[in-house]
């Protein structure tokens, strides 16, 4: 059997998959094609099943009858683009590119770059990704304070992690891998994480927190760690400034009232913070649960501080400033994205912008997305791989508020709740079924054949692509894909052709990797080289600029507890849900209750719980989570029932259901809390 490598196009990872192809060339089987544990999301393996599926969508369809009815009529691609051009167009007529409102999934970097192209090129200043949630936060903190984008990465040198609110046996599994490694040698592990997960049994040290208490928690490591002497004195006198500020504000945060706030014994927030400060050098993985608060940027800004107290920066197996891409990949480069067409002005055009407490924002929230389309200021949407009926605050809300625009159109696998809701929906190529180009970290190329021909589905490059030409932008797009591979090629010395013929184009190879760049004997690269422990231009903006906690609202007799959430291993997002591969590993939603509300409410192992808030509700079965902080609920995240119909409530399971997009929203960087909210936990009675 012959074997193909390919290359998964799902999200920025790109793994290799090892496609088996049988005696007719057509692909039969899908496995890793690298490193034994390093795949980190099931859906790259599941393709084969996606392509395949009998929900799946395979022609353009346009909606027939009633938004959400379920009515459709397929129709050929002239058909689809000629309404989506009409449509945007008329937008355009009426109320320029500000009427419009481009909203995008996960990243996936060159779908979203050429998207970001069409934006740029049209002056849409109204879009959003998934930063907002999703390490945006921590990474503008990063270049806040030290001036540069960290990469943390374990290496040989590596003696202690803290992995906090992060889970890289569900989500990086290559990291799981170096941590094991890591481990072996000697080196040892803390987990900060309310929820029992494989890390928290390799861990040397777990602190089960309270949810939405880190802040406090880093806060207490601070007084500890400056209190004991454990900083470094050495970086900090020659380097730091704001280094009384920090002092002032981590003062209050004496052992017994940080064990107060996060329900934590004192000796274990000691253990955590001499073993973070002494055994060095250390790294601090923080992971999507402290961004999904209102003081996302603040709690990043945490963890900048923290590395810089104890000198973990600029050091190797410590924070090292991201090694550069490669000269030959142009996809995050102004070439492909046109980012210089799009001005400062026309970004501060965007939706909610008026409210963004941080400069260096890249986006605002679907909070503020949602109140334009009420206003009136937005009027055509377009989704390319998101999902924001089931990711966005307050689901229900948002389906019925996007339901309100004069046309929404969807690029998709699937008929999602928000393409259930959609006027027009597009169907999308796998990587299997479209030809594709990969610039890996060393230069080379990677030239991937369709394996699959024959299908109506396009890829998202070439859908967005012919929308460019169809709007006005053709001399800054290309007449097919062949010549948008060729675009991304020029430079490299190769063409589509001869990489069909070759199937690699060599790099120089470089193995890219951070390194220490001198920082702490030449300066930093800040405006005037220091370290920003402290930000004073923030203080006017949000009153921080140190960071301060501030108590999420506490549970009390209608709510007594705290939910929480996390990623599943068996999907991506929201995706997946239809896959038996993945779907039979976990075919309902469940939530981790602690034992305490697991005995209060009388549940036992795989009852249904109901769980509320003032928002709304959810249900999901129940798994007793031990050594869980008391009264605390941990939800999956990205649940939709994919088989819903009649009567049968397609976002039931939901656990953004719970969550309000009109309170508790960000700060610095927007985003909507959905982490140590007040809940209550009752017992469902459903027969299966």
């Amino acid at each position: 059997m012959q074997i193909q490598t390919m290359t998964c196009r799902f999200c920025d990872r790109e793994c290799h998959m090892a496609v088996s192809l049988d005696a007719a060339g057509r692909p039969a089987a899908i496995r890793p094609a690298h490193e034994e544990g390093t795949i980190s999301c099931p859906t790259g393996l599941h393709a084969l099943e996606l392509m395949n599926h009998a929900q799946r969508v395979k022609h353009p369809m346009r909606r027939a009858g009633p938004r959400g009815s379920g009515q459709w009529e397929e129709i050929s691609w002239d058909e689809a683009f000629d309404l989506a051009t009409r449509e945007l167009q008329k937008t355009l007529d009426q109320m320029g590119p500000e009427g419009l409102l481009f909203i995008k999934g996960f990243n996936k970097p060159l779908q979203s770059a050429v998207f970001d192209r069409l934006a740029n090129l049209l002056g849409v200043p109204n879009r959003l990704g998934a930063g907002n949630m999703c390490h945006q936060a921590q990474a503008q903190s990063f270049v806040d304070t030290f001036g540069f984008p960290a990469d943390r990465r374990i290496t040989a040198e590596t003696r202690t992690v803290v992995l906090w609110g992060s889970n890289p046996s569900n989500t990086m599994r290559w990291v799981q891998r170096d941590i094991a490694e890591m481990k072996r040698a000697g080196g040892r592990l803390v987990v900060v994480d309310p929820l029992p997960t494989r890390m928290t049994e390799l861990a040397d040290l777990w602190l089960p927190i309270r949810p939405g208490t880190d802040m406090a928690l880093a806060l207490g490591w601070m007084r500890l760690i400056l209190e004991e002497g454990w900083e470094d004195a050495d970086l900090l006198s020659r380097w730091a400034t704001g280094l009384e500020d920090i002092r002032k504000a981590c003062a209050p945060y004496t052992l017994e009232y940080t064990a107060a706030l996060t329900g934590l014994a004192p000796a274990q927030i000691r253990q955590g913070a001499e073993w973070f400060a002494c055994a060095k050098p250390g790294i601090l993985f923080g992971g999507n649960a402290l961004d999904h608060n209102w003081d996302s940027y603040q709690k990043g800004r945490c963890l900048a501080i923290l590395l810089a107290l104890t000198g973990n920066v600029d050091v190797p197996g410590a924070a090292l400033h991201a090694a550069p891409p490669s000269g030959r990949n142009p996809i995050r480069t102004p070439r492909l994205t046109c980012a210089d067409r799009f001005s400062a002005a026309w970004r501060e055009r965007m939706w909610g912008w008026d409210r963004a407490l941080l400069p260096t924002a890249r986006q605002t929230s679907g909070q503020a997305m949602l109140q334009g389309i009420e206003a009136g200021k937005l009027r055509t949407g377009w989704v390319v791989g998101g999902d924001p009926v089931v990711m966005w605050a307050d689901s229900r809300r948002t389906q019925l508020v996007l339901q309100s625009l004069d046309f929404l159109m969807v690029q998709d696998f699937f008929l999602t709740p928000t393409a259930q809701i959609a006027d027009l929906v597009l169907p999308v190529a796998t990587y299997l079924e479209y030809e594709n180009l990969f610039f890996e970290g060393d230069g080379s190329i990677q030239y991937r054949p369709a394996l699959v021909s024959g299908s109506d589905a396009r890829s998202d490059m070439d859908i967005i692509n012919e929308m460019g030409k169809r709007l006005g932008l053709a001399d800054a797009f290309w007449p097919d894909m062949d010549g948008f591979w060729n675009f991304l090629l020029e430079g490299s010395g190769v063409t589509l052709e001869e990489l069909r013929t070759t199937g690699r184009l060599e790099g120089d190879g470089t193995k890219r990797q951070p390194a220490p760049r001198g920082y702490r004997q030449c300066g930093f690269p800040t405006a005037d080289g220091t370290i920003h422990l402290a930000l004073p231009e923030l203080e006017e903006r949000s009153g921080g600029s140190v960071p301060r906690y501030r108590s999420l609202p506490e549970p009390d007799e209608a709510y007594p507890d705290r939910c929480t959430n996390y990623k599943s291993p068996f999907f991506f997002h929201s995706a997946g849900r239809q896959m038996p591969g993945q779907r039979t590993r976990q075919p309902d939603p469940v939530a981790y209750v602690s034992e305490d509300v697991a005995a209060r409410e009388e549940l036992r192992e795989g009852d249904w719980a109901r769980i509320t808030t003032p928002t709304g509700e959810t249900c999901q079965r129940v798994h007793i989570g031990l050594g869980m902080p008391a009264g605390t609920i941990a939800l999956a995240i990205g649940w939709w029932d994919t088989d819903a119909a009649g009567e049968r409530d397609v976002l039931a399971g939901n656990c953004n259901n719970l969550t309000s997009d009109q309170t508790l929203l960000g700060g610095e960087i927007q985003a909507f809390s959905c982490r140590g909210i007040p809940c209550r936990v009752t017992k469902e009675e459903r027969v299966d």
